[in-house]
C-alpha cells in the first residue's frame, strides 16, 4: 500500500533541526523500561521537506511496507500537533484529512511525547535509520 507523504513547510524562524530533535521524541513510549520508538522522521526530497512514518522509510527503500492499525493515524496525528505547536505547516492537510478519512483530532492515537529534559534518561529507539537512504541518493 502507497501512501504520500505528508508534505510540509517550516514556519518562519522555526530551524529544521529543532523539528528533527523534537521527532526524535515523539513516538511509542514504555514508561516502565524508559524507551521511546521514533514514529516518524522528516526527510528531503528535491529540496521539499515531507514528514514520513518510518515505515514509509521502508518503502522508499524498495521494501513493502506491512501497515498496522494506527500507523498513518500516529503519524497524522503527530504532524497535526507540530502544526498546532507552531512548529510546521502542513502543505497538502486535505491529503491526510480526507483522502484517508482519518481524523487527527483524536486523542486515542497512542502518541508518547518526551521531554526535553528527560532525553537522556530515556533510551531512543529508531527502526529506520535515514542516513542509509541519503548514502543511496533516494533522500537529501
Amino acid at each position: 500500500m502507497y501512501v504520500d507523504f505528508v508534505h510540509i513547510e517550516m514556519n518562519e524562524g522555526i530551524d529544521k533541526r529543532v523539528l528533527i530533535e523534537m521527532l526524535e521524541r515523539i513516538g511509542i513510549g514504555n514508561t516502565r523500561k524508559k524507551t521511546l520508538t521514533q514514529s516518524c522522521h522528516c526527510i528531503s526530497i528535491q529540496s521539499e521537506l515531507y514528514i514520513v512514518h518510518y515505515k514509509e522509510l521502508f518503502g522508499i527503500a524498495g521494501a513493502k511496507i506491512n501497515w498496522k492499525d494506527g500507523d498513518l493515524e500516529r503519524r497524522n496525528h503527530i504532524c497535526n500537533m507540530l502544526e498546532e505547536w507552531g512548529i510546521i505547516t502542513i502543505k497538502n492537510p486535505q491529503d491526510i484529512y480526507e483522502s484517508y478519512g482519518i481524523d487527527v483530532s483524536i486523542n486515542d492515537v497512542n502518541v508518547f511525547v518526551l521531554k526535553r529534559f528527560l532525553k537522556e534518561e530515556w533510551e531512543i529507539i529508531k527502526l529506520y535509520n535515514v542516513d542509509n537512504l541519503i548514502k543511496k541518493g533516494l533522500v537529501e
